[in-house]
């Protein structure tokens, strides 16, 4: 049976909302952030393989080759589904190697999770 990707999105709102250890709170919500991340990519890649609309051309870092081409699409939705998978991506990079954050992990990791559910939504459409 295939993995549902989506699913790692359930974990990130777990995360993101376990309150029983403060201590972990940041980690928590940086692994929240990486889950989110990889539930929308992993999701958005399957969709595009699926529809056979995106051939990988082995340049090796298909994340930014899927990222690239929904941008340069001619469609609205599929440029602004891009520029969240970006965002997320680079959110999902400073969570899981920056020391320093430029926000508050808990409010990334809210952001994370919404912009996930926005792209994982619309492979269902």
């Amino acid at each position: 049976m295939s993995f549902d990707w989506s699913d790692f999105l359930v974990v990130a709102e777990v995360l993101s909302e376990d309150e029983t250890n403060p201590s972990l709170n940041a980690a928590l919500h940086r692994i929240a952030i990486s889950r989110a991340y990889y539930a929308a990519f992993c999701t958005i890649r399957n969709y595009l393989r699926d529809k056979n609309e995106l051939i990988p051309s082995n340049r090796g870092d298909i994340h930014a080759e899927i990222i690239d081409w929904l941008r340069k699409s001619n469609d609205m939705e599929r440029k602004r589904i891009g520029n969240a998978l970006k965002r997320l991506r680079d959110d999902r990079n400073s969570a899981d190697y920056d020391d320093i954050l430029t926000g508050s992990p808990s409010s990334m990791a809210q952001q994370a999770i919404k912009m996930a559910k926005r792209i994982i939504k619309f492979t269902s459409t």
